[in-house]
């Protein structure tokens, strides 16, 4: 153990940021994708992205869908610098996100993933640990909560001091998420990041998540990896990935009526999912 902690230690990471400290006005540019090339370490050999470009627009929802293993959540881990392009750029409000100091990066950014972590702590310091500032009060945990429709906390007997557990493994899956959403809303972020949010759970649960994050997506900057394309519909702008790069752009209207890939994709996900309601 000791070993490979020193070894931790001793690795020098290989995204490193930069000197620029910005403010949260900051976020309200476009994030733009400007010829992207992108191949993960383990596989250097297979390009995911080959000279992508996509401009997201501030204070909109911007859905990006495609078929598994098309680079839909490579897309977030460029943007929060889980890893860099090997070629083009990253850009928000027209600076590469490489002369940002990873803090500041970070500091205007929120996800919320399809499996969210619960650290081994009460509902409340699982929400609180989201803040910014790492300091929380009761008061704003309970107005993350509400804004998360984590109306469940309100049944058992120790409300927000409810012991999570390892890995929240006394709540179900839809409980998991609307408190990752609460951790999310209780940032306050200027972009907010959802990475298959609703793919984890049943009708029931997502339909509660839905509107926890209609509540959480109002104003704010929202990339959307949507694996359900309920979700994906309700977006203001839907970009397709395929072939390493965007193939479509538009409103759900607009591709349906292009009638190329995106509406082949929805005739396929309204056969299997007849009889559903969209709302």
């Amino acid at each position: 153990g000791i070993e490979r902690f020193l070894t931790l230690m001793e690795a020098k990471p290989s995204v490193v940021g930069g000197k620029r400290r910005v403010g949260e006005d900051f976020f309200d540019g476009c994030i733009e994708f400007k010829d992207v090339r992108f191949a993960y370490p383990s596989r250097p050999g297979e390009e995911v992205l080959k000279g992508l470009n996509l401009k997201i627009a501030p204070h909109k929802v911007t859905a990006i869908v495609g078929d598994s293993g098309a680079g839909k959540s490579t897309l977030t881990k460029l943007i929060t610098r889980l890893y860099d392009p090997a070629q083009g750029q990253v850009l928000i409000n027209g600076v590469d996100i490489k002369e940002l100091e990873l803090p500041s990066l970070h500091k205007g950014i929120a996800i919320v993933d399809q499996a969210p972590t619960l650290f081994n702590s009460s509902l409340g310091d699982n929400i609180g640990y989201g803040s910014v500032s790492g300091q929380f009060s009761d008061e704003q945990v309970k107005e993350a909560a509400e804004l998360a429709n984590c109306n469940f906390v309100g049944k058992f007997r120790a409300g927000f001091d409810t012991f999570a557990g390892s890995g929240g493994k006394g709540l179900s899956g839809g409980q998991k998420q609307r408190l990752a959403i609460a951790r999310a809303a209780i940032r306050n972020p200027s972009v907010l990041i959802l990475d298959e949010a609703t793919s984890n759970v049943d009708q029931q649960s997502e339909s509660k998540i839905e509107h926890a994050l209609d509540n959480l997506l109002e104003g704010r900057t929202a990339i959307i990896i949507a694996h359900r394309l309920a979700t994906a519909m309700r977006a203001d702008i839907i970009a397709v990935v395929k072939d390493q790069g965007i193939i479509e752009l538009g409103t759900h209207a607009e591709l349906i009526e292009k009638n190329g890939y995106y509406a082949g994709m929805y005739e396929t996900w309204i056969s299997q999912n007849e009889g559903t309601v969209l709302v």
